[in-house]
């Protein structure tokens, strides 16, 4: 009976599932995780995460949310590599069948495994630092699932802490790895900058080496004290963070002037993920990073605290969790590991969490839908996405997820106090990725935020100004010693000569003598004596004098006509200095000769004052006439048929269209913009920087306008109130050296090459030899050709702008080593020789700069191996084709141009020499020789027609 029961009970059970769907009992789970990298390893490798999967499923299975369920787990190592995540994706879904996959962890690995998974209508959660705004493109990706917030919503945060306060002038400073993570970051910002349309702009941004240096630290910190008092940054790991607030503290920025917000998603603020003894996470600043303490902690502190972290809410504690307990995880249900090695870990991945959370929120989802509609969510990932929007509670704290189901971020911003402990003073709770609500936890920001800086706000511009020179004099701060020496002095001499007249007072009070008593009299015409004075003497010096007159014209002056005498006459006193009355005697002379010099004066002040405006106005025009208005720049003008295409004939040297037809067929792109300038065809160059030239700026432009010569490209000015500043170019319509030297065409043959290296030396020499000295940026793609096949140099005008402005990675292989090293980027004349030997091996192998589309390293690890140097140092390879007839003293040239030692380096002044000597056979000029070419082509094809002609008739 009992039996019967159970299987009856069994029956109803399997005819519930049924009915609503429920077939499905087993379900396959896929993970990408890292393994093999050791960058990745701390924040989300395989033996410091996996362990919470264990926890996850026990949280699953206590609340119910998928009872009756079997769990299959696959795993991939993907190491956060994007080929890896894409076949990683394709063999977890293509081999096991999985019905979900956890990861990848970074955001280039996780967009293209989602895009795999895409494919098979299988969800993909990520986890990890997934926080790019590429992954909330729902249209692109509607089957992502991420546990993270975006960074758009993190740029939104800081721009209004920024305009909170009024620091619109920042500095950005990031560092990088093979993941981007801060580089998204940093990328995030300047889209919400866009689209905020914020007064804050960047006026330094600064990608740091893999492994950031002192000096490259200092060298941002240098060139940002001239332009901001703000800096925002981001840091791959907490060692580079607090090695960059060292790095303030010995450059002098512990004082009142600086701000430093530290932008980051760790959920940690001002803390890491690594605990000590007492179960406590020490404070990123601490020196728990070298194995040897390098004794710098309390610097860090003090520069801590004049930093702010805008960060994610804090996670729920986990303390009651022993983090070894949860790594001994890996060797349990489910994944069994055998060969894990966890001995030696003591601290869980940066972001395991969020694998927690991305299982619980996959659970979570199952069990809202799965009642609805049956084992189909299995199989259409927009169920799960329709039923996302609401809140879940995870281990990173309450999880809101909007109607796009992107998580929302809850963000604070915290600083530090004296006693080490953090306070929070704004908290931003999102509603979306663009809204939310601002709640502010001070009411006295100058003494709660801002008691770290002397209870006063920072200014956005010091009153001194960025370079301390506007300062209004103080004498006793700034001559304080000079001071008390003077005052001294004086003191000093007031006491000696008050004792003096003291001294001089008490002798003639002794002296024994009598004292006079003394009358001024005079007579009257009835012959009686008046006295007018008395004069009477305490001493030889000192006496009381008495007036016994109140009028000394009518009383004592009445025999002078009541008149007192004059010291000397009117007249003088040989009555020849009479004054003349000329207005008395000259009136009309007067007035005459008075407006006459008035109208001079006049004329002359006027006369002064147009020749100082002209004067100006011309020194003005001469240091602006390089400014080209937006309004002068004419669009193309649009062909009748955009997909017909003109080709450049290499017949002729005379462009087949016509001056304002040149660039029908020329489109914008995110770095050039192709417009007539008074009819002439010229490359507008966008700069993504503001640009606020100085003085001395001005001053190059308008003597760059000025230069002629065969090998540099004609400057035209720059126009600066387009959307972005735009410096122009003459359009060379055949391109640069870097695209031609790609293309398969007879006439690049021996000749032909080596004019290309003989021009690239003339323009070089013309450079080095000017006021600009060096190029800084010079690479093949700033090398342009001329309709005539001639080699221009571009890209020349001020280095110290460009040098501002972002560098891509595969530009870098025209750097010398000794500036890569440096981290700063500045130019030297060395420098401009070693990007010439690089050109110069384009050009004699045809090939990529180190061959690197056919290497097996990356161009980042390329650029690593140039920068590291040494006795055995990276180069290209020259390998000249066989149908090459080259000069062997070209290859010496190049290499001894790339030498690691800069001093043995030739100058271009030698390398001119030394090409000088070289004797050339064949045409005297190239275009004499491409037209020799074509004429054999031409005569070849001649015969060819004739030949076949000839089979065609018979």
């Amino acid at each position: 009976m009992m039996l019967n029961n159970l299987i009856y009970i069994f029956i109803i059970i399997q005819l519930y599932f049924v009915i609503n769907g429920y077939t499905k009992k087993q379900v396959n789970l896929g993970f990408l995780f890292v393994r093999n990298s050791p960058l990745l390893l701390a924040s989300s490798g395989y033996l410091q995460s996996a362990g919470v999967v264990t926890l996850a499923l026990d949280q699953i299975k206590n609340e119910k949310l998928l009872p009756d369920y079997n769990y299959t787990f696959h795993i991939f190592y993907d190491d956060c590599l994007v080929p890896r995540a894409s076949s990683g994706a394709y063999e977890l879904i293509h081999n096991n069948n999985v019905d979900v996959i956890f990861g990848s962890t970074c955001n280039l690995a996780a967009i293209r495994a989602t895009l795999m998974a895409k494919f098979y209508s299988v969800p993909t959660f990520v986890w990890g630092a997934v926080s790019t705004t590429d992954i909330a493109n729902f249209n692109r990706l509607p089957n992502v699932f991420s546990t993270y917030s975006v960074f758009f919503s993190l740029g939104i945060a800081t721009i209004d802490v920024l305009e909170q306060f009024n620091w619109t002038t920042v500095a950005f400073i990031y560092t990088t790895n093979y993941f981007q993570r801060c580089q998204n970051m940093f990328i995030d910002f300047e889209r919400a900058l866009n689209y905020m349309g914020s007064r804050v702009h960047i006026v330094q941004s600064f990608k740091t080496s893999f492994d950031p240096s002192y000096e490259e630290f200092g060298y941002f910190l240098k060139t940002a004290n001239e332009k901001t008092r703000v800096i925002l940054s981001c840091f791959e790991d907490d060692m580079y963070k607090r090695k960059f607030l060292i790095s303030m503290f010995d450059n002098g920025l512990n004082n009142d002037e600086w701000v430093h917000i530290n932008m980051e998603y760790k959920n940690f603020g001002f803390y890491t993920n690594v605990k000590n003894s007492s179960g406590e996470y020490y404070l990123f600043y601490k020196d728990i990073y070298n194995s040897t303490p390098d004794g710098r902690s309390d610097d860090a502190f003090q520069m801590a605290k004049k930093m702010f972290s805008i960060d994610l809410m804090r996670r729920q504690s986990t303390s009651l969790i022993d983090d070894k307990e949860i790594l001994e995880n890996i060797k349990k249900w489910p994944f069994y590991c055998s060969d894990c090695d966890v001995s030696n870990l003591t601290t869980l991945s940066r972001y395991v969490w969020y694998l927690n959370d991305a299982i619980y929120l996959w659970a979570s989802l199952l069990n809202k839908t799965l009642p609805l509609y049956g084992d189909e969510v299995f199989t259409n990932y927009s169920l799960l996405r329709q039923h996302c929007p609401g809140t879940y509670s995870g281990k990173t704290g309450d999880m809101n997820y909007e109607r796009n189901c992107i998580r929302t971020a809850y963000l604070q911003l915290r600083g530090l106090d004296d006693s080490e402990s953090s306070s929070v003073y704004f908290i931003y709770n999102f509603s979306s990725v663009l809204l939310y609500n601002k709640e502010l936890k001070v009411d006295d920001f100058a003494k709660r935020m801002f008691a770290n800086w002397g209870n006063k706000i920072p200014l956005n511009v010091p009153t001194c100004g960025y370079k301390s020179n506007s300062c209004p004099i103080d004498i006793f701060k700034n001559h304080l010693k000079e001071v008390i020496i003077v005052g001294v002095i004086i003191i000093i001499l007031i006491l000696f000569f008050a004792i003096l007249v003291i001294y001089v007072l008490l002798k003639t009070h002794y002296m024994v003598m009598r004292t006079a008593y003394l009358q001024l009299r005079g007579l009257d015409d009835s012959e009686s004596s008046s006295v007018y004075f008395i004069y009477n003497f305490s001493s030889v010096l000192l006496y009381n004098k008495e007036l016994k007159v109140d009028d000394f014209a009518k009383r004592m002056f009445a025999n002078w006509g009541n008149k007192i005498p004059l010291n000397v006459p009117t007249c003088g006193y040989k009555s020849n200095s009479c004054p003349i009355d000329i207005f008395k005697n000259h009136l009309k002379e007067v007035i005459i000769v008075g407006v006459i010099i008035i109208i001079l004066i006049l004329f002359f002040a006027i006369l002064v004052i147009y020749v100082l405006l002209k004067t100006n106005r011309k020194k003005n025009e001469e240091l602006t006439r390089w400014i080209v208005p937006y309004i002068k720049l004419e669009k193309r003008i649009p062909a009748k048929n955009e997909i017909e295409k003109s080709l450049n004939s290499f017949t002729s040297s005379v462009p087949s269209q016509s001056s304002k037809n040149i660039l029908n067929t020329k489109r914008e792109t995110g770095k050039f913009m192709f417009v007539y300038l008074g009819g002439e065809a010229v490359a507008g160059e966008k700069h993504s920087l503001i640009f606020e030239p100085s003085k001395e700026q001005k001053i190059e432009l308008s003597k760059l306008l000025s230069w002629e010569h065969d090998n540099i490209n004609k400057f035209y000015g720059m126009s600066l109130d387009a959307k972005l500043p735009l410096s122009l170019w003459k359009y060379c319509k055949r391109g640069s050296l870097f695209d031609i030297l790609q293309s398969d065409n007879s006439i690049f043959d021996a000749f032909f090459l080596v004019s290309l290296i003989k021009d690239l030396v003339e323009g070089l020499h013309f450079i080095h030899n000017s006021f600009l000295h060096y190029h800084g940026r010079l690479t093949s793609k700033n090398c342009l050709i001329s309709d005539r096949w001639q080699l221009k140099i571009s890209d020349f005008n001020l280095f110290s702008y460009r040098s501002c402005q972002k560098m891509k990675t595969k530009d870098k292989f025209w750097t010398a080593p000794e500036i890569l090293r440096n981290d700063n980027l500045t130019g030297s004349q060395e420098g401009d020789i070693y990007s010439f030997a690089i050109i110069c091996s384009e050009i004699l192998t045809k090939k990529f700069p180190y061959d690197y589309n056919n290497r097996k390293e990356s161009v980042e690890e390329i650029i690593y191996l140039v920068k590291r140097g040494g006795h055995n140092h990276l180069r290209p390879d020259i390998e000249i084709p066989p149908n090459m007839d080259i000069n062997m003293t070209y290859v010496t040239i190049i290499k001894d141009s790339w030498s690691e030692e800069i001093e043995k380096r030739p100058t271009i002044k030698q390398i001119k020499h030394i090409i000088g000597t070289l004797k050339e056979t064949g045409a005297k000029n190239l275009m004499d020789h491409v037209f020799g070419i074509l004429e054999d082509y031409a005569s070849t094809l001649r015969l060819e027609i004739e030949e076949r002609s000839k089979e065609l008739k018979e």
